[in-house]
């Protein structure tokens, strides 16, 4: 073929240009360099390279020549020059664009050819590895219809452009690859920094915006508490954003119910027909293409899965295997982060409720008086429920009755009202599932005035039943006045407290009631013991009288009647004593005068006063003191007491011939030891032998006289002042140790 001088200069500078295209891998500025030679070689005054857009359709993507401006945005369709050569395989050209663009009105391009104007123009395929990729299109401003030459040039410059293209869009992918993986490996990174659940959801999104750029995403998760629920807690900006934050059955979204049922991503391209949520993305953009994968791995709260991940896109087109291995890869490492972000918020929240059932429980237990524990109770219960308001009922047979209530805006309640149970619904499905339950507003039409007006405002309640042995005996009701409403998370918190509240309530009562009883008791010992001692006084005279003779000679037989008299006498003023001594120590009206008391001292006057008693029985006394004195602090009048005690106890308790022994120690932890070699004490009565009135069960032992309150008296009196008395030893048979240890003085 004879070309032109001007062509033959043209094909000079195109191997030049040829060569230019080959040096550089950067895609842009290669499509720019294939427009650029184009125009040059060509003679022609706009030259343009088209490559397919996201939706087939042809688009400018490399533009060389004067007013170019107009083509940026150009997306030509099936029935143009450029469509024709790519679909043919070879060149197209038009000798005069402007009668055609007038006349077809479908013509994607004539307002960029009428504007300018374009008239002859030419347009050859561009091949990359055998397949049409593109086509690069040439035009003149005036009618110049190009001829054979021209299309050979173009044929020559798309074989190297072709070459050119397919070198840079070959190292753009490796590029992309690399960039892609670069920030999965950043994701990985950035995703598993600790932090809360929160956090981590946002970072997911946003590390798919930089991943996955024009692809949606959105993070799914099922709560605890709506195990048939999905809610999206997180999406990135655009067509996704609209639902973050709602909530959706798996009815309403089957291709996130499918994937968590399989435990494998679904892909579809029908997701506008097949999920009921696509009508809120359709309000931004349409969505058809939707991947969704899921999350985590079985939860501590019986949750299979965590949630989902979803990518979406407009149009059917699906996602490319790069695509998805991105989306895999990428939920692989979202997954473990959140599930790891999952478990921690999960001890969090345990932690915090076992700390605020805790914290109530050694609130509501630092009293033992019901009205008291119930105004902890109330108190402790809207602090941790973040309520307005809180009341707990009693339950008496179908009624509720006020017992008492707190209300931080100050609005009052009426104490002792009375509601049928089977007019409160809330209260009545709480009652009768024994379960707590959330609900709305109070039914205040049908409650009495002004309960009804003070109840009026209230938005969101909780309904919590005390349940203690399986039957309710209470309900606690907490309130808001505003949003938000009560959560089902809140219940466990409140199912706690409400655990430590009935508990707590219950021993309360009880120890009302034991006290009510301690009270009746020693009410009744008291004038028990009173109303013995003036009658016994009585016989005492006489027999005293009898015995030095004041009411005349006795007959000789009368001697061991009346000593059996004295003696008998004596036993029951010793009782009535100690029933007097409880008694006032319950009351508290027994004085502990605190001073400075010689051990030694007191041990010796407590052997005089019982070496009578032990004369009788043949028993021997022995001590043991140390030669310098042993102070401590106590009440001398209290110390002989519990010492007579003690001695007296060895005394009935052993074993014939009897052998008691009292030691005084000394040094930092002084205490008085006394030691029998008596019948000694059962190990399993050992525990009880201070409690009042306790007395072990031994027929051997139904002989020695007492009422039990000896070791109790003695133990509390040493408690008072300071010190402990103690079974230090006790052996079947080889007798007993007891131990009063006193605080140094």
């Amino acid at each position: 073929m004879r070309l032109s001088s001007a062509r033959s200069e043209a094909l000079a500078a195109f191997n030049e240009i040829s060569t230019r295209l080959g040096a550089s891998l950067d895609l842009d500025e290669t499509l720019l360099a294939v427009a650029r030679a184009a125009t040059q070689v060509l003679e022609a005054d706009i030259g343009a390279i088209f490559l397919p857009d996201a939706e087939g359709k042809l688009a400018v993507r490399g533009l060389y020549g004067e007013r170019s401006r107009a083509w940026r945005d150009l997306h030509l369709n099936s029935r143009g020059l450029n469509a024709r050569a790519l679909g043919a395989g070879k060149v197209a050209r038009v000798e005069d664009y402007v009668p055609i663009a007038e006349a077809d009105l479908e013509l994607a391009s004539r307002r960029v050819i009428l504007d300018e104007p374009i008239h002859s123009a030419m347009a050859v395929p561009v091949r990359r590895r055998g397949a049409g990729v593109g086509t690069i299109g040439v035009y003149r401003r005036v009618v110049a219809p190009f001829d054979i030459e021209d299309e050979y040039l173009l044929n020559l410059l798309s074989q190297q452009a072709g070459i050119a293209l397919d070198n840079a869009s070959a190292f753009a992918e490796l590029q992309s690859t690399r960039d892609r993986l670069q920030a999965l490996i950043d994701t990985t990174d950035a995703l598993w920094t600790q932090s809360s659940f929160e956090d981590v959801v946002k970072r997911v999104v946003d590390q798919a915006q930089r991943l996955l750029p024009g692809i949606a995403c959105l993070v799914g998760v099922v709560r605890a508490a709506e195990g048939d629920r999905i809610t999206f807690v997180a999406a990135t900006p655009g067509m996704a954003a609209s639902l973050q934050g709602s909530s959706h059955s798996f009815a309403q979204a089957p291709v996130v119910a499918r994937a968590l049922h399989e435990g494998k991503p679904i892909e579809t391209s029908n997701f506008s027909k097949l999920s009921p949520l696509s009508s809120s993305m359709q309000a931004v953009l349409p969505v058809d293409t939707a991947r969704v994968i899921p999350l985590g791995e079985a939860l501590p709260d019986g949750r299979r899965r965590l949630g989902v991940l979803g990518f979406y896109r407009e149009g059917t087109r699906p996602f490319s295997p790069e695509q998805r291995m991105l989306m895999d890869e990428f939920a692989k490492r979202v997954s473990v982060s959140l599930h790891r972000a999952e478990l921690l918020r999960l001890a969090e929240s345990t932690t915090a409720r076992l700390q605020t059932a805790i914290d109530v429980a050694a609130d509501i237990s630092a009293s033992l008086d019901p009205s008291e524990v119930i105004r902890r109770v109330l108190m402790r219960a809207v602090e941790a429920g973040k309520a307005d308001r809180g009341v707990l009922l009693r339950v008496e047979d179908a009624d509720t009755v006020v017992e008492d209530y707190h209300d931080s805006a100050g609005v009052r309640d009426l104490i002792g009202y009375r509601h049928r149970i089977a007019l409160q619904p809330l209260m009545r499905q709480a009652v009768r599932s024994r379960r707590p339950t959330i609900g709305g507003r109070y039914e205040v039409d049908r409650m009495e005035a002004p309960l009804n007006l003070s109840l009026a405002d209230v938005k969101h309640t909780a309904t919590i039943p005390l349940v203690l042995d399986g039957e309710v005996t209470a309900v606690l009701v907490l309130s808001r006045r505003q949003d938000p409403p009560f959560l089902p998370d809140d219940l466990v918190t409140f199912q706690l407290i409400a655990n430590q509240a009935v508990l707590a309530l219950r021993n309360a009562r009880l120890f009302a009631q034991a006290q009510a009883v301690t009270r009746a008791q020693s009410d009744f010992l008291n004038m028990a013991a009173h109303e013995l001692r003036t009658p016994l006084s009585v016989i005492a005279g006489y027999v005293s009288m009898m015995e030095d003779g004041t009411l005349g000679d006795v007959p000789g037989s009368w001697h061991l009647p009346i000593e059996t008299l004295r003696a008998k006498t004596a036993e029951l003023e010793s009782l009535i004593s100690e029933l007097l001594i409880a008694s006032r120590l319950e009351a508290g009206t027994i004085p502990v005068h605190h001073g400075v008391v010689e051990l030694r001292e007191a041990a010796f006057t407590a052997l005089e006063r019982v070496e009578p008693r032990a004369n009788l029985l043949g028993a021997r006394l022995r001590h043991r003191f140390p030669e310098e004195p042993v102070q401590v602090s106590g009440d001398a009048e209290q110390v002989v007491r519990i010492l007579d005690n003690l001695l007296n106890n060895a005394l009935s308790y052993g074993s014939s011939p009897q052998e008691v022994t009292v030691t005084v120690h000394g040094g930092p932890e002084p205490r008085v030891e006394v030691r029998d070699q008596g019948q000694g004490i059962p190990a399993g009565e050992r525990d009880r032998i201070f409690e009042r009135f306790y007395r072990i069960e031994d027929p051997a032992r139904r002989h020695v006289p007492g009422t039990g309150l000896g070791l109790y008296i003695s133990r509390e009196l040493a408690s008072r002042m300071g010190g402990r008395l103690t079974l230090d030893r006790s052996l079947p048979g080889k007798g007993s140790t007891f131990s009063l240890r006193l605080p140094p003085a």
